[in-house]
């Protein structure tokens, strides 16, 4: 069996995964949402693990001008918009296409706060790829 050794680690969210991902020793993105500020400021319980996830990340991403704006207030971080060309946001895709591009991934990453187990997840086991919820 080949072990799974990464590059580099996606935290998805700008809450708690990255700080998950800051224990592995790996270096690690991060993309922020709109929702990462709501919980946020709403939540004062991870609070202080968010900003340290936030802050050991070796770049954070965001998805908008005004979540950049949010995460520069929020987290007190140089973020950047997103304008890489390794990373591509593909909108809605047929079911046939996107069987396609399960079957390619090397594993599929579905962090979310509100749905433990999705129909992502259960898509992508579908399809044969390893899912970490």
């Amino acid at each position: 069996m080949v072990a799974f050794k990464p590059d580099l680690i996606h935290g998805q969210h700008l809450w708690v995964a990255p700080y998950a991902a800051s224990m592995t020793g790996l270096p690690y993105i991060i993309t922020a949402h709109g929702t990462d500020i709501k919980g946020f400021k709403s939540d004062k319980r991870f609070q202080n693990i968010a900003l340290k996830g936030a802050h050991d990340a070796k770049k954070v991403f965001t998805i908008s001008g005004q979540v950049n704006k949010d995460v520069k207030k929020y987290y007190d971080l140089p973020a950047e918009k997103l304008n890489t060309k390794s990373i591509f946001f593909l909108g809605n895709q047929t079911q046939k296409t996107l069987a396609r591009l399960y079957n390619i991934a090397d594993v599929s990453v579905v962090p979310s706060r509100m749905e433990p187990f999705g129909l992502v997840a259960i898509e992508s086991l579908a399809c044969g790829t390893p899912v970490i919820a």
